[in-house]
């Protein structure tokens, strides 16, 4: 068993050179690529069609309240925020259109989406509008392998290969599986953010920042990825954020007014004060805090998928602390990297980073690293990068998460694995990658296109 490992650590190559040897049936590397991505399009439409789409429904049933000018009912949800609980008007909604018992959750999205939604809920039905986010999405996860391939531009592994290990995790993750089956606008947040860094790569830097906005507007939390702007000094992609984000935010006031925008972050700032604890949501402060109720023996068993707790101040610093040290980290370990590889390797850490750190950490928010993941091959050893991925693909596994709730437990198994993993796996990617060729940092404003 050892002579295949030892083969893959001293023939960096033999991965590209297997896939030059493989069997295509007459296909060239590109075909075979599009023949998996096809086929990956195709079993997503098959598996979700006709789906009732949870999150969807959410944007749908503001997009109606706000056509009907009952303003009161977009941001209306239990006192938490989050929960299952649906208002009465929200329950009378979904009955009226034909899908009485069917579960929405509360809208907490910024209001000019609500606004945007109103036209499309007036002129189509719920199922209409999932089967065509069905179609949309779909098409946005397959478009999704190939931005992060060339964003990535990788060396060693071939275009077949990252393909089919795309393909693979995104089949079987939790991360993708959930967004589809939700109907997640992520989706459509992380593919901006993919097209925001290939036409980074590709020097296209206001329109890198474009899309950045474009993202950050529908959710705030890809904003946090303009860091990799600042750190490169790029103030044309900088502007180009920032004038986007200006003029969303001028057709948000003038068009949905303030104080929708009022409740909306009236909202945000209760989330942030609070500590959310689920089976599919993998942040450091709710792992920080099992651990604690485990240490001080004060743990109650698990009955239901979801905690809401008050949060502590020690848990709210320590997770801004691992934000910033965590920043910081990223910055030193990549600053004298390659121009070509520095970028990319900044953003798989950063899609990492985000999301554990932040108060949800909800499954789907790691579908970037999903897309990103098969970097690995090319920054680290063979044998860790293959370990890495396979960890990932097992822990956030859907069939995993399925087998980790477990009755009698005093803590939620996949959040006591999971954040453990992806902070060791955002460690390992950063401090453990292989020599790469060093060059002193671009020139103000400068970035190397893809080849």
């Amino acid at each position: 068993m050892t002579a295949p490992i030892e083969n893959f650590r001293h023939n960096p190559g033999l991965l590209a050179r297997i896939g030059e040897s493989l069997p295509t049936l007459g296909t060239r590397n590109l075909d075979l690529s599009v023949m998996l991505a096809l086929l990956f399009f195709a079993f997503n439409i098959a598996q979700y069609w006709g789906n009732w789409a949870v999150d969807l429904s959410a944007y749908y049933y503001a997009g109606h309240f706000y056509d009907l000018g009952r303003f009161d009912q977009i941001y209306a949800g239990p006192p938490q925020i989050i929960g299952p609980q649906m208002p009465a008007a929200w329950v009378a909604a979904v009955a009226q259109s034909g899908h009485a018992g069917e579960q929405t959750y509360p809208f907490i999205y910024l209001p000019w989406v609500a606004a945007v939604l109103a036209p499309i809920s007036r002129w189509f039905s719920p199922m209409t509008v999932m089967n065509a986010v069905v179609i949309l999405n779909s098409a946005l996860m397959t478009a999704s392998i190939f931005l992060a391939w060339r964003i990535v531009a990788p060396k060693r592994t071939p275009l077949w290969l990252w393909t089919l290990v795309s393909v693979a995790l995104l089949l079987t993750s939790s991360t993708s599986v959930l967004a589809l089956s939700l109907g997640q606008v992520q989706i459509l947040v992380f593919f901006l953010c993919l097209v925001a860094f290939e036409r980074y790569r590709a020097g296209a830097f206001w329109l890198a920042g474009v899309a950045l906005a474009v993202a950050a507007a529908i959710k705030i939390t890809p904003a946090a990825f303009a860091i990799i702007f600042l750190w490169d000094r790029n103030w044309r992609a900088l502007l180009g954020l920032a004038g986007t984000l200006a003029l969303f935010a001028a057709f948000s006031l003038l068009v949905v007014g303030l104080p929708l925008h009022r409740q909306y972050f009236a909202i945000m700032d209760t989330l942030n004060n609070q500590i959310f604890i689920a089976l599919l949501a993998y942040s450091v402060e709710g792992f920080a805090y099992q651990v604690a109720d485990l240490v001080q023996g004060t743990a109650q068993v698990i009955t239901t998928n979801e905690y809401i707790y008050a949060k502590p101040l020690w848990i709210e610093l320590l997770a801004k602390g691992l934000f910033l040290g965590g920043l910081l980290f990223t910055w030193l370990a990549t600053r004298r990297l390659a121009v070509e590889t520095r970028m990319p390797r900044q953003l798989l850490a950063l899609s990492i980073l985000v999301p554990v750190t932040a108060p949800l950490g909800w499954v789907h928010y790691f579908l970037l690293t999903a897309y990103l993941l098969p970097a690995l091959l090319d920054i680290l050893e063979s044998r860790l990068a293959v370990a890495l991925i396979g960890g990932f693909g097992v822990l956030l596994g859907a069939q995993t998460m399925a087998n980790m709730i477990w009755p009698g437990m005093r803590f939620m198994p996949t959040i006591m694995a999971c954040v453990p993993f992806l902070l060791v796996l955002f460690a390992t990617l950063l401090a453990f990658g292989r020599a790469d060729a060093r060059q002193p940092a671009p020139r103000k404003g400068e970035f190397a296109p893809a080849a």
